[in-house]
Order: structure tokens, then sequence, then C-alpha cells
């Protein structure tokens, strides 16, 4: 599980600097934990989950975790759910920005292929390669 405050364009990068924290959103996830883990720590009876892909039904546990190798530039909105990718940032001067995405668009495909969600879009930014030509992207705005 991942749990954000804000989002923005120097996220989890070394440009990101202490006056971009979120002291709202950090304080409203705590609270958020504390619920989660007092409710937990509660239960008789212990958790079992089965994680299946929405999109090809995969079980995660038994897919083989692969690393990205390349980078669009985008922000994405986590709770978007689709179809599509839906932008809440674009990197200045980033293959995204290169391609004319913008914020506020949705990624609908990335050479032909659909993306239909977050998990599709990793995977086909998993198979492309540093200094492969840019992929074709179609978005649309929303």
């Amino acid at each position: 599980m991942q749990l954000f405050g804000t989002v923005h364009q120097d996220f989890h990068r070394p440009s990101d600097t202490i006056e971009k924290l979120d002291a709202a959103g950090m304080a409203k996830i705590v609270s958020v934990l504390k619920q989660t883990m007092d409710y937990l720590s509660g239960r008789r009876k212990t958790l079992t989950v089965t994680l299946l892909s929405k999109t090809t039904g995969t079980n995660y546990k038994n897919k083989v975790k692969q690393s990205r190798k390349v980078s669009m530039g985008t922000l994405p909105y986590f709770d978007f759910t689709g179809p599509g990718v839906k932008l809440i940032g674009v990197m200045p001067g980033s293959a995204a920005a290169k391609s004319g995405l913008l914020e506020g668009g949705v990624i609908i495909s990335i050479n032909e292929q659909p993306v239909s969600d977050l998990s599709i879009f990793a995977q086909l930014l998993r198979k492309m390669m540093v200094g492969e030509v840019g992929p074709d992207y179609s978005h649309e705005a929303r």
C-alpha cells in the first residue's frame, strides 16, 4: 500500500525540497494509518489476500518483478479509474512534454497498444529501452 499527500513534479527526485512537504496531507495519512492499525490489531482472524490485476486477471504473487529502464516524465493520478492514465503533471523538457502531453490529459495508448490503467502503462514502459525512438502517445483531454 502506498499513501501520498501531494504529488508534485519533484516528487521522489533530488530536486524535492522540504518546502514542498504537504504537512496537512501527511497528517491525514498518519490518521488513516492509525485507524488501520487499530482495526488490524483488534482482529482475531489474520488477513489473507490474493491480488489480481484488474485487466489481465494475473495473480501478482506469481509475477516476476521487472524494473523500468525508461521514464516519460509524467506524474499520474493514482486514483484515476480509467480507462487510461490521467496525468497530474508533465515534467518540462521530458519526452512526454516534447510529445505534447499536458497536465489533465489521459494516455490511452503507447505505440498503438491500449493503456487501460497504470498497471498496463508500467508494463509497456518496462518493454521500452533507453534511447529507443519515442513512442507514439495517444491522449485525450478530460
